[in-house]
């Protein structure tokens, strides 16, 4: 087991120190719920279209869940911010 001990305060700091001490891979494809950490699974539009705001059913084409949690993700903007700033993170720790 690997273990890094944290120095600074920020996040974007542990980050990076993360990445660069324990060589870690933050190209993910956010396949895991935030809340249990289990494998999330596409689902069908229709089946979540009473259960999300309408805005979202007009904006965004896939979704994921996390049936156990009944957790609903999809590639929205905060997911397009989260790849974003995990590559820049990434890129400063090279």
């Amino acid at each position: 087991m690997s273990v890094a001990l944290i120095e600074k305060d920020d996040l974007r700091s542990q980050l990076k120190q993360l990445v660069q001490d324990l060589e870690l891979d933050l190209s993910g494809r956010f396949s895991l719920c935030v809340c249990c950490n289990e494998p999330l699974h596409s689902i069908d539009k229709q089946d979540v279209a009473d259960l999300l705001p309408p805005y979202v059913l007009l904006t965004q084409p896939k979704f994921f869940e996390r049936p156990e949690c009944r957790r609903f993700y999809w590639p929205g903007t905060h997911w397009a911010n989260m790849k974003s700033e995990l590559f820049q993170v990434s890129q400063e720790a090279l």
